[in-house]
């Protein structure tokens, strides 16, 4: 019963490490893909490449200001 259990979970194991390989492959080629349209477009449009930095700057402001717990203001201390 121990061999029959350890061939299934075996079993189990090389279909998902096989599915994560093709997921893996899946977002490597949409990557790519992304980036040639991306280069394509700022090759074009020279004033795309500075409007797609301030919006990646101004996505990632965002995240990071909604990820920070809120910090102390004097009424925390005030408290005390």
């Amino acid at each position: 019963m121990y061999e029959q259990a350890k061939g299934a979970a075996s079993d189990v194991y090389d279909s998902a490490a096989e599915y994560a390989g093709d997921a893996v492959s899946r977002i490597q080629d949409g990557a790519a893909d992304l980036d040639d349209m991306v280069s394509a477009q700022v090759g074009r449009h020279p004033k795309a490449m500075v409007a797609l930095g301030v919006g990646i700057g101004f996505a990632l402001g965002i995240l990071f200001a909604s990820s920070r717990s809120r910090e102390p203001s004097w009424r925390d201390y005030a408290k005390c």
